[in-house]
């Protein structure tokens, strides 16, 4: 490109401010922000229930990876162009671009092997936020995929990332090897993240766990949940909602995670607990809100007989819980796959 006098330079500036002068008076920045997302909505995106696991109800084309598919890219390729316009509106999209952080989408134009892509991408990603701290503090979302690629030096460039994002909130970790606990542990350790209120991890990601003192909410979307149990004792006192812990037969999980988590409001149930589970959930105090969670194939029912012998036992040690709260009870059916998952709430009459 040809060196541009300063004649040049000032003409493109004007042109520059009067396109932005002109686009603030119109397109987009004319219509209510609620219809922006609105319409930002209809890309794929990456959200809480996203996974890298295909339902039964996707296609047998989609590849084995743990990664996501190529079109998650379309809606940060949109907004990228978007904030690149003008002004005006890069004060409006370059926020909703980077409210997140996601390296868990296969390269858009090479065959290169997704563990490789997603470390160089992290790496690229997490070392551009610490030198720019105005894009940094949008960051509220973090969605990765953890891998063996080169260990030391992406999960290093991770958490030093992780620990320069002021209003951080959320950790979701789509995929982690497991065979990666040590590594992770030497990673996290002596991390402190004390804005994240949201964790949505592999049980196996404990040590993520340790470094998140104020967690609030925790689902494990991996394994039993048995080590986060554990590290919630002992580190994560004010953990208030948990999904996902699998202790539908297994009493004593059940009866560490109503000790381990002293003010826990929200829970979700795998139906048909056994009645030593029963036993220990009337432990806890604070509780509030039972979600009885389907997992199967068809449409979430009221009526099935399976959930309607749930709702009988788990009725009665809600209503009797000492928290001042009001009390709700669902049948939550929560569908989490590469096309960004659903979630359906049915709610249980407690009368």
């Amino acid at each position: 490109m040809p060196h541009r006098n300063k004649k040049q330079r000032a003409e493109s500036s004007s042109l520059d401010l009067a396109s932005a002068q002109t686009n603030e008076r119109s397109g987009f920045c004319k219509i209510p922000e609620e219809l922006t997302l609105e319409i930002l909505s209809y890309f794929p995106s990456v959200g809480p229930l996203t996974s890298h696991h295909k339902s039964s109800k996707e296609s047998s084309k989609w590849d084995p990876d743990p990664i996501l598919p190529r079109y998650y890219l379309d809606r940060p390729n949109a907004l990228r162009a978007l904030s690149q316009t003008c002004s005006a509106y890069r004060s409006i999209f370059l926020p909703i671009l980077w409210d997140r952080l996601e390296v868990c989408v296969r390269a858009a134009t090479t065959t290169e092997q997704f563990f490789r892509h997603a470390g160089l991408t992290m790496i690229r990603k997490c070392d551009g936020l610490r030198k720019n701290k105005e894009l940094a503090s949008m960051v509220k979302r973090v969605h990765v995929i953890l891998t063996r690629y080169k260990t030391d030096i992406v999960l290093k460039s991770f958490t030093d990332c992780l620990q320069d994002l002021p209003n951080l909130h959320t950790i979701h970790i789509l995929h982690a090897h497991t065979q990666m606990t040590t590594v992770i542990k030497d990673a996290f350790e002596n991390v402190t993240l004390p804005t994240v209120r949201t964790l949505i991890i592999p049980g196996y990601c404990h040590e993520v766990l340790k470094s998140c003192p104020e967690t609030r909410s925790i689902r494990c979307i991996r394994d039993n949940g048995s080590k986060l149990v554990t590290v919630i004792k002992s580190f994560c006192k004010k953990a208030e909602e948990l999904r996902g812990f699998d202790f539908v037969s297994n009493p004593a999980l059940a009866k560490r995670m109503v000790s381990a988590a002293p003010n826990l409001r929200i829970l979700e149930v795998p139906l048909e607990p056994s009645d030593g589970v029963m036993t220990h959930l009337k432990g806890i105090k604070q509780l509030s809100t039972i979600d009885i969670l389907w997992r199967k194939d068809d449409p979430p029912t009221l009526d099935n007989p399976a959930v309607v012998e749930t709702i009988k036992k788990l009725r009665p040690i809600l209503l009797a819980s000492p928290s001042s709260e009001k009390k709700y009870m669902h049948l939550c059916h929560r569908e989490c796959d590469r096309l960004g998952g659903q979630v359906t709430y049915l709610d249980v009459d407690l009368n």
